[in-house]
């Protein structure tokens, strides 16, 4: 029934899928399950998706279409015809467009828009540069034209990088997983302008806060010079990190630069390297009470303040692993460093946090309007030894520099 010919019975698959998430009986359970494994195994299923994306009202639907689409992309794109393929890549580029462009639907689809991103990413993946050579030029230009549209942007290539660089093992050929590699470092000087350009201009927490979270994914890939030859550390540690609402992710993405290994030809950034760790503990010195009991606020305070020493913890002990002769001549620099160290690692004392447990954050300082706390993702594996000089984070040979792939297994952890 679902698959005859006419117009596709909406209203009879929601009726399934309602049996299947609230059956009155486990037979009737079975029997959903049966129904929509036909349906979704079916190989003209996916002709059914723009109708299910369009009329059905329940996201399980939703999500049900999404994810016979995906599955379509993943294993049978390339038997597609190519107009069919057109009209399938056309389509969720409208819909994701028009639904991050108005920013209340946005808000009140963050799990639809969410999926529909990785419906996209799965399409970049078969299309993109042969196919699509314009589609990094293309994100990046519509970005400027409405805020949450630039965020979902953004998102997307986050996700893209992750797909790339993360979690590609497995996915696709080597010799695809290279091409994929080699044209977004070729396409990443137009993507670090957009983040350039939000870092100087935008007022918006979210907006700044998703930009952070997306850099801190390029950060152990990208080609040095965007590092070290320009104003990113500065505006990590002068603008974002002394701000309540970004400093964990902004130490999340300090921990990535520390973790950097220079070699010979590399020496002439580590007096960035050196103003880095400096101008970080500066602005720490002014968030962090003398007497905070940092042991105890990683144990026993919110969850924002043992986050923020987990992370604080990661970037010293990665910088000092990496680059302790480089702080050694600035010894209250240094000290005060293990100073920190010391007391997160003892047991929790008398004392807590002073003025409660937002001691570390002051309300007010900078331009920014205090917004929730920064949700950063963990610590992650750390990536050593690129080469500076060479185009888009080549290393030797015309090997691709990157974090070690991993499986899909650990991106749902």
């Amino acid at each position: 029934r679902l698959l005859a010919p006419g117009p596709f019975d909406v209203a009879y698959l929601e009726e399934i899928v309602n049996s299947f998430y609230a059956p009155r009986s486990e037979a009737e359970r079975t029997q959903a399950n049966a129904l929509l494994s036909q349906f979704t195994e079916h190989p003209d299923s996916w002709t059914r998706v723009d109708q299910i994306l369009e009329r059905s009202t329940r996201l399980e639907t939703k999500f049900l279409g999404l994810k016979i689409l995906q599955s379509c992309i993943q294993q049978r794109w390339k038997i597609i015809p190519e107009a069919q393929r057109k009209g399938i890549k056309d389509y969720i580029v409208n819909l994701v467009i028009t639904i991050s462009s108005d920013a209340t639907r946005y808000r009140e689809s963050k799990a639809y828009v969410s999926k529909l991103n990785e419906v996209l990413i799965q399409i970049v993946k078969q299309e993109w540069p042969a196919q699509w050579p314009n589609f990094i030029s293309e994100i990046v230009d519509s970005s400027q034209s409405n805020e949450t549209l630039c965020e979902n942007n953004l998102r997307v290539l986050k996700l893209l990088s992750e797909e790339v660089f993360d979690f590609s093992s497995g996915q696709m050929t080597q010799k695809r997983i290279l091409d994929l590699k080699q044209q977004f470092n070729a396409d990443f000087a137009k993507v670090f302008q957009l983040c350039h350009l939000i870092f100087t201009s935008s007022q918006s927490v979210t907006l700044l806060q998703v930009t952070l979270e997306t850099l801190h994914r390029f950060l152990n890939w990208i080609p040095l010079g965007y590092i070290f030859e320009t104003k990113l550390i500065e505006t990590l540690v002068t603008k974002f990190l002394p701000l309540a609402q970004f400093r964990n992710t902004v130490l999340n993405c300090l921990t990535e630069i520390a973790g950097l290994e220079l070699d010979a030809g590399q020496a002439a950034y580590a007096a960035q390297l050196q103003a880095l760790f400096i101008g970080a503990v500066q602005q720490l010195t002014a968030l962090i009470p003398p007497t905070a009991d940092l042991a105890r606020a990683y144990d026993e305070g919110s969850e924002e303040d043992s986050q923020f020493v987990h992370f604080l913890c990661l970037f010293l002990t990665t910088f000092l692993r990496t680059h302790a002769a480089i702080v050694e001549g600035q010894p209250p620099v240094l000290l005060q460093a293990l100073d920190w160290l010391v007391r997160i690692f003892r047991g929790p004392g008398e004392g807590g946090l002073q003025d409660g447990p937002r001691v570390l954050a002051r309300p007010g300082e900078g331009s920014l309007p205090q917004g929730p706390p920064a949700r950063s993702p963990g610590p992650r594996r750390l990536r050593h030894g690129r080469q500076a000089g060479r185009p888009a984070g080549l290393g030797p040979a015309g090997h691709v520099r990157g974090r070690p792939d991993r499986g899909a297994q650990d991106r749902h952890q």
